[in-house]
């Protein structure tokens, strides 16, 4: 009698244990519908018992029974779909709009904040969640500042985009340089698991230093110069005797590479360069002050460091650091350039 009252106990003990315990503890989606079905397949067609479905699927009995009794009230298996009302209603019109003027006004702004500042109008505490669900639903995403120099001259940016709107694409040569060393081989991105840091053992060292003057048409790279250290102002002028003049024609309205584009770095006024390259009739534009959005060259500098990351096993077993900067300078297209310059904010034809 003992015994048959401890095997009915240990019976019950593990229907009230399957019916507490998920036999998928780590499953944190929804089920999919194609599971949903096979639920109601086997349970209406197949009229199997529940805990013999749950078996077959590898999921818990409760959820079998969920989903077939849903099937049989509404006639449908799929996952309830929440929407965002109920944010809606906690949060008044007059605070949602607050929150998004917030956002509008200082980009940069934490939610902490954003939360602070309700607290102060309002008195109002609103969670961090449901300030981040309200900025989602408004297609607010977080990402990557443009900076924007504050000292801008908005005339003087006018001015200069009215001014190269008159030319051509092939007519226009843009002018600049860029420096790199063996950092700039360090790839910064890699994967990991959620919630842990990825790690990557690198040759953490920066070796030599080398800069390099470009010169960028719609059509390629026109020529370049890699110089050890900075770039001075005898370099400078080299370069445009060297590997600028050769190509620069006289400014008639068609001619191609007539109207040089630099910024205003001191280098490019030191005496006599601009009079090396306006000798045979070329014109020179200086880009308004803080405007690199302005200079498509600087995409260029940008797909030669991507190029150089992409050759970081190279550079690990060499020191010839400007060998790989001419070789990423040979992978740049005329394709990629008249891209970069149909980019910019300029419209030239």
């Amino acid at each position: 009698m003992w015994c048959i009252r401890i095997i009915l106990l240990k019976l019950f003990a593990s229907r009230v244990m399957a019916k507490r315990f998920s036999c998928e503890p780590h499953r944190k989606s929804a089920y999919s519908d194609d599971l949903r079905w096979r639920m109601v397949w086997q349970r209406k067609v197949q009229e199997l018992k529940l805990e013999k479905i749950a078996e077959n699927l590898c999921i818990d009995t409760s959820a079998v029974q969920r989903i077939c009794s849903k099937f049989d009230t509404t006639g449908q298996v799929s996952k309830k779909k929440y929407t965002s009302q109920n944010l809606m209603l906690k949060l008044s019109k007059p605070v949602q709009l607050t929150i998004l003027r917030l956002v509008l006004e200082k980009r940069d702004i934490y939610l902490w904040e954003i939360q602070r500042e309700l607290k102060f109008l309002y008195n109002l505490d609103v969670c961090i969640s449901s300030i981040c669900k309200l900025l989602k639903k408004s297609n607010f995403s977080r990402k990557k500042l443009q900076l924007i120099a504050s000292q801008r001259d908005v005339e003087l940016r006018m001015q200069y985009s009215s001014d190269v709107s008159l030319y051509r694409q092939h007519n226009l040569i843009f002018v600049d340089e860029t420096g790199c060393d063996r950092r700039d081989a360090i790839r910064k991105y890699g994967y990991g698991l959620r919630g842990k840091p990825a790690k990557c053992k690198k040759l953490l060292v920066r070796g030599e230093r080398i800069s390099v003057i470009a010169a960028m048409t719609s059509t390629g790279v026109l020529g370049t110069k890699v110089v050890r250290g900075g770039v001075s102002g005898t370099d400078f002028i080299d370069f445009i005797n060297i590997n600028l003049l050769p190509h620069l024609k006289k400014f008639d309205g068609i001619n191609p590479n007539s109207v040089i584009i630099l910024d205003n770095c001191s280098i490019h006024h030191v005496s006599g360069a601009k009079h090396c390259m306006t000798q045979i009739g070329s014109l020179v534009h200086f880009l308004p002050p803080y405007s690199p959005d302005y200079n498509p060259i600087e995409f260029m500098f940008s797909k030669v460091k991507g190029t150089l990351r992409s050759m970081e096993r190279e550079l690990s077993v060499t020191d010839d650091i400007e060998t790989a900067v001419l070789v990423a300078f040979s992978s740049i297209t005329g394709e990629d350039c008249k891209a970069w310059i149909d980019g910019t904010n300029l419209y030239i034809r």
